[in-house]
């Protein structure tokens, strides 16, 4: 957990902090990619849309949404604070 701050400075130093950031979620999103389409969509009897896939799938995009603009605001943060305050 600790090392996530001095990573995030290391890159804001040595490139903009939308392209690192856009690394760093580009990577973990291939990652997690098989897991997004674990889950079968449609129901194999009805053949209806599987509304509990559906409601986790927009579920983890809303949560990936909010852990990104946490991620841009500590990217932010560090870039405008000196490491001794």
């Amino acid at each position: 957990y600790g090392t996530n701050f001095s990573l995030v400075k290391l890159l804001g130093d040595t490139m903009p902090e939308g392209i690192s950031l856009t690394i760093r979620f580009a990577l973990a999103a291939l990652v997690t990619l098989p897991w997004l389409f674990e889950g079968e969509i449609f129901d194999d009897t009805s053949g209806e849309i599987n509304r509990d896939v559906l409601m986790a799938t927009w579920l983890g995009f809303e949560v990936g949404l909010w852990n990104s603009i946490g991620y841009v605001a500590q990217a932010v943060g560090l870039e405008t604070t000196q490491a001794s305050k």
